[in-house]
């Protein structure tokens, strides 16, 4: 490994981090089957991709828009 390799494989580690560092932690516990505001279904796909979830997606959107929304 030369190099520049090795700087690649940092570079990608680092890019690694940072995107985890973003994402919003994964929360612990039972995804809601009724979005908590506004008392819609949330879809089962949803449930499985963001476990522990309360709201559906276009109320977690709001929330994530008001300040101090994560």
């Amino acid at each position: 490994m030369d190099v520049f390799d090795k700087a690649q494989e940092i570079d990608a580690q680092f890019t690694r981090q940072a995107i985890e560092a973003a994402l919003p932690p994964k929360a612990a516990g039972e995804s809601a089957e009724i979005c908590s505001w506004c008392d819609r279904v949330i879809p089962e796909k949803r449930r499985e991709a963001m476990p522990g979830c309360q709201l559906c997606a276009e109320c977690q959107e709001i929330k994530e828009r008001l300040p101090g929304g994560r």
